[in-house]
């Protein structure tokens, strides 16, 4: 009677398994679309926090848009490379298919040593058994990191927000990516054979291991798929199955450094030409001598954004340089202070044609007291400033047009310092310097 039970349940799951790999190609084709998408949306939210909050950015921002870098990069790594091993396996069927009986060697007419080479090669139908299973383990273990992502850094996040505001001594990025990459080689099994392998003599040990261990997976929703992750472990491979993971993950944690670092210049831990060439020389941060791709309009590419400011060109050929200067978060208390010094109105109020012209000027008081600008060290104190949205990359900010008039062509550079605090008194901070050319 058990036997007959399970013979069922095997016939079931076969029948099962041979009508789904239709839904699951279109479940991963959606999957691989949806997921290219997602670093655009997290570079967004990256590049709104930057210029909300300058670059000491929450360690909530960090872990969503870092950690979801990484994560949407290895789920694209696992279906782009489930995809590829289904296509095959149709290929493979396909030709099983349309000649079930597979090579005429009469046909042929090969010698008999070579035909009795060719016959011990593995047979299509073993190879279309052999990447089905490829095609549902890897099905399977994308979906898995799905859920993996999920609990994580929902947890982290969660985990964050308490440390900031209960254990603000350790609120910081880098314990969070140690304490992510610990819960990572934990959900993954790392240190089970620590507990239940080298000490499972002591039992009392492995009872209070386990306790805390059913909280982690619970708060981490690995509970959702630890016996499935058991299985692949004990049927596959102890240690194939992990290292698979850390495999994909490496290999998306590199990519994501990659993109930050040419978005914000951010990110990089190793530095991939290091890696293929000797230089003795690669980032030349603390230097101004540098020609940055988001300083110059005409530079940027589809989707880039502006960090802190940024002129039409390296090369300018008219008489007027036009400068933008990114509206970001921490300006609006030294905003704050100056639109009430000179008495500027920026709410909705019935004014007149001439209270409307003195409110311009009030405006540009406060923006001349707010921003300089230099160039070749000499200062541009007679500038307008106008409100304005890029419709490049839809940022807003202020804009001002520099004349060039009395310039001589070459090589000249723009410096712009905008107002701070200093404890009690004010100053001056240098926040772009720009090379450019006139002609």
């Amino acid at each position: 009677m058990q036997n007959e039970s399970t013979t069922t349940q095997k016939n079931w799951i076969e029948e099962r398994r041979n009508q789904s790999w239709q839904i699951e190609i279109v479940i991963v084709g959606g999957a691989i679309l949806f997921l290219t998408q997602i670093p655009n949306l997290l570079m967004e939210l990256l590049a709104t926090g930057v210029e909300g909050q300058g670059r000491t950015l929450s360690a909530e921002y960090i872990l969503v848009v870092f950690g979801g870098l990484v994560f949407s990069r290895a789920l694209l790594i696992s279906f782009v490379l489930n995809l590829l091993l289904r296509a095959i396996w149709l290929g493979y069927l396909a030709i099983k298919f349309s000649f079930p009986a597979g090579i005429d060697f009469n046909k042929l007419n090969y010698s008999a040593h070579f035909q009795d080479k060719i016959s011990s090669e593995t047979a299509t139908l073993d190879k279309v058994i052999f990447l089905e299973r490829l095609c549902s383990l890897t099905y399977a273990i994308g979906i898995m990191m799905t859920l993996m992502a999920i609990g994580l850094f929902g947890f982290l996040i969660i985990l964050s927000s308490f440390f900031h505001y209960f254990i603000p001594s350790l609120y910081s990025q880098s314990f969070f990516f140690i304490f992510l990459l610990i819960s990572f080689l934990f959900v993954l099994g790392s240190f089970d054979f620590l507990f239940f392998g080298l000490l499972k003599r002591f039992g009392r040990l492995n009872r209070i291991y386990y306790f805390f261990h059913r909280i982690f997976s619970i708060l981490t929703l690995n509970f959702l798929y630890r016996r499935e992750w058991l299985t692949l472990s004990s049927r596959v491979s102890r240690w194939g199955v992990p290292l698979m993971f850390v495999i994909y993950f490496f290999l998306a944690f590199f990519i994501a450094q990659e993109e930050l670092n040419r978005k914000f210049g951010m990110g990089r831990l190793i530095n991939f030409g290091d890696l293929t060439e000797s230089r003795n020389y690669s980032n030349f941060q603390k230097t101004n001598q540098r020609i940055q791709p988001h300083n110059y309009l005409d530079m940027l590419d589809a989707g880039d954004r502006i960090s802190q400011a940024a002129i039409q060109s390296s090369r300018i050929k008219g008489k007027y340089l036009e400068l933008f200067v990114l509206y970001r978060k921490k300006y609006d208390l030294m905003l704050d202070s100056l639109f009430k010094q000179e008495a500027f109105i920026s709410e909705l109020e019935n004014l007149s044609w001439n209270e409307v012209q003195q409110n311009d000027e009030n405006f540009n008081r406060a923006m001349k007291e707010m921003f300089r600008v230099y160039v070749n060290e000499d200062r541009k104190e007679e500038l307008n400033w106008y409100f304005h949205k890029l419709p490049l990359t839809q940022q807003e900010g202020f804009m001002s047009y520099i004349p060039l008039d009395s310039l001589p062509a070459g090589e000249h550079k723009l410096a712009i310092n905008h107002r701070v605090f200093r404890g009690d008194s004010l100053g001056w901070w240098t926040f772009a310097y720009f090379p450019f050319v006139k002609e």
